[in-house]
């Protein structure tokens, strides 16, 4: 029984790290800040057509597009220090080690070429392996991320 405790302990911290930590079992490996982006940005295109059947939009081809007609539009949030001002993230340790991995990213791009708040301010709650847990949305004035990120 002991031996089964001492083998059995570190197997199971290790693997509570690699999830705490945000490991993709699904792929065996860490997603890059990069790959998050990506999908997240996928994400923002297909929400940008879904206005464009009722207002007027700037039409992305791809997340590349988006990506490439708005540069620093998108942010990868996973540190704690980082995650102190979302409501959502705020209190994540211990949800980390019982339940999901979960990260944001922000996406910021113009959405419309005029009008009083010209800018989509979408943030795409994540998992691990890049599957949409949940979504916040704004329009806004200015095509800017927060302060500090």
């Amino acid at each position: 029984m002991i031996v089964a405790v001492v083998t059995l302990t570190p197997c199971l911290v290790a693997l509570e790290y690699l999830h705490a930590t945000g490991f993709c079992y699904r792929d065996a490996r860490y997603l890059t800040d990069e790959e998050l982006i990506r999908v997240a940005a996928d994400e923002a295109v297909r929400t940008n057509r879904a206005y464009e059947a009722i207002e007027q939009r700037i039409e992305y081809a791809s997340a590349t597009d988006l990506i490439a007609r708005n540069p620093d539009c998108c942010v990868a949030i996973k540190d704690e220090s980082e995650q102190s001002d979302d409501p959502i993230l705020r209190d994540i340790a211990p949800d980390r080690v019982f339940g999901p991995y979960v990260l944001a990213i922000e996406v910021i791009y113009r959405a419309k070429q005029d009008g009083p708040k010209p800018f989509d301010h979408h943030t795409y709650y994540l998992g691990a392996c890049g599957e949409r847990l949940d979504y916040s949305g704004s329009a806004e004035a200015h095509g800017r991320l927060p302060r500090g990120r």
